[in-house]
């Protein structure tokens, strides 16, 4: 066991993080919208969309992580909500865009 909380970053970067915890069932994702990002996603609308049926964490700084899930079985699902909300990880040196994925349904999918 950890002998220390987990803490997280007082900063976070500025720019979009997304994660997925693949499992038999759900998939689960975590993303990060940084406070400058905010802004234009409500002048949009697009804030209060991309938000529903999620779990806000609020950060000691004020800043939010949004928790949501999805069926593992329909990950089309996910692809096409990270695409309409343009939550896509930025682009790598090789111009391939990676998502880090983690539970048995990682290597599975």
């Amino acid at each position: 066991m950890f002998s220390k909380a987990l803490t997280l970053p007082k900063k976070l970067p500025n720019r979009r993080i997304i994660s997925i915890d693949i499992g038999g069932t759900l998939a689960k994702t975590a993303f990060y919208i940084p406070e400058s990002h905010h802004k234009k996603l409500e002048e949009d609308g697009r804030l209060s969309v991309l938000t529903a049926n999620t779990i806000p964490i609020e950060l000691e700084n004020g800043e939010r992580i949004y928790l949501r899930s999805f069926k593992s079985g329909n990950l089309n699902e996910f692809i096409d909500f990270v695409k309409e909300n343009d939550l896509l990880p930025e682009v790598g040196e090789n111009g391939q865009t990676i998502l880090h994925a983690t539970g048995g349904g990682a290597y599975k999918y």
